[in-house]
């Protein structure tokens, strides 16, 4: 990769990757259309491309053209486009995959830690079920 990108996390919780201003349209790339749930099917367009074949990606506010060599984001909403190496795309996508598998761990940390703290207060056959119940909540039990 040629840049580092800091790990950002919005006010309602969204990672994202913190941008140079001249990619600054991959920051609302990642905060709206991308997720944990479909970054393969953008890394597969990535792989795609490889073959020579032009992939087109459409989003919420932004459109992907992604070759060989270079990707185009456009933003629909600002009618503005960025235009980065293939390979960095692909690099940024990987990195911002596995960022948001530590955020998820992290908060399924913090809240075991929090049921732990919890039970190592508990006294009372009433706070062992709601023990029990944040347990199945989390599919911990």
């Amino acid at each position: 990769m040629n840049h580092t990108y800091p790990v950002r996390v919005t006010d309602g919780g969204v990672l994202y990757l913190r941008m140079p201003e001249e990619l600054t349209l991959l920051e609302d790339f990642m905060i709206i259309d991308l997720n944990i749930m479909n970054v393969l099917e953008y890394l597969y367009k990535i792989e795609d491309s490889q073959h020579g074949a032009l992939q087109q990606v459409t989003g919420n506010t932004t459109a992907l053209s992604i070759t060989k060599d270079k990707t185009v984001v456009y933003n629909t909403a600002l009618d503005q486009e960025c235009t980065l190496d293939t390979q960095e795309f692909k690099e940024i996508i990987k990195l911002y995959l596995k960022e948001n598998i530590l955020l998820l761990i992290e908060r399924d940390i913090k809240k075991k830690q929090n049921i732990y703290e919890k039970a190592k207060l508990a006294t009372s056959i009433s706070d062992f079920l709601k023990l029990r119940e944040d347990l199945q909540q989390d599919k911990i039990i």
